[in-house]
C-alpha cells in the first residue's frame, strides 16, 4: 500500500478518490478469482488476493477528483 500511494499516479487523489481506487482493484481481484478458467473449483473469499496488477487496473478506471488548478 505504501509503494502504491507514493505513486506519483495519486497524486491529487483525494480519500474517496483513494477508497474507490481500493475498491476497484478488489473487484478487479474478484473478478480473477471467479473468471479464471484456471482457477480451482469451489474457491473461496480466503483465495482473494489483491496484488499490483489488480491496481493497475483500477488506475485505469479512478482519476483523481482534484485538478491542477484546484490543488492547493
Amino acid at each position: 500500500m505504501k509503494e502504491i500511494s507514493e505513486r506519483e499516479a495519486c497524486d491529487n487523489y483525494t480519500g474517496a478518490d483513494l477508497a474507490a481506487l481500493v475498491r476497484e482493484a478488489s473487484i478487479a481481484a474478484f473478478r480473477d478469482l471467479v473468471l479464471n478458467p484456471e482457477g480451482s473449483p469451489g474457491c473461496q473469499h480466503k483465495d482473494l488476493k489483491v496484488s499490483a496488477r489488480h491496481f493497475e487496473t483500477a488506475f485505469l478506471k479512478t482519476k483523481p477528483s482534484v485538478t491542477k488548478k484546484v490543488e492547493i
